[in-house]
């Protein structure tokens, strides 16, 4: 487990990428329910749980919808798994610094251009660790990778916002 939390932790830093991850299904699929309950445990803390499990439920078809159609594209759906594990992996350990963020944020709203500013330097971070796993799943340059994480987000963002308007 250490050795997972660590390699994820390299591709955060972008020392290492989805080529790293083991292509398992048995790591996908545990990947996947703690992403899936960590992202359910956040978007809770917001709004009510049956909006938070549609919310959830969107991004992740959207990022399986997303991150399918474009390997297709490229012709490289060989590497599904490894890349959706290394996009759930990451997003855990984003969760890691955005849970205490989020406790905080809640607590002393006075405070909340600080925490905003953190929270928004960690999305470009995501982004950008996004561009990365893309970059290398996809086996093209950083900006075209980088387009495509940005056009993620804002289809994510917009969807969010269409179900759960309170959400996004």
């Amino acid at each position: 487990m250490q050795q997972i939390l660590k390699l994820f932790w390299e591709i955060c830093l972008l020392r290492k990428g989805p080529q790293d991850v083991p292509g398992a299904w048995v790591l996908f699929c545990v990947l996947f329910l703690v992403g899936f309950a960590i992202d359910i445990f956040m978007a809770a803390n917001f709004v009510a749980f049956s909006s938070a499990l549609l919310l959830v439920l969107t991004n992740t078809l959207v990022l399986f919808g997303t991150v399918s159609a474009l390997l297709a594209m490229f012709k490289y759906s060989h590497r599904i798994v490894q890349t959706l594990s290394c996009l759930i992996g990451t997003g855990i350990i984003f969760s890691f610094f955005r849970i205490p963020l989020m406790f905080v944020f809640k607590t002393l709203p006075d405070h909340g251009s600080m925490f905003g500013m953190a929270e928004i330097f960690l999305l470009i971070w995501s982004l950008v660790v996004i561009a990365h796993i893309l970059r290398h799943a996809l086996s093209t340059e950083f900006f075209v990778a980088g387009m495509l994480s940005f056009g993620y987000f804002m289809v994510s963002y917009q969807l969010a916002n269409y179900f759960i308007p309170q959400a996004a």
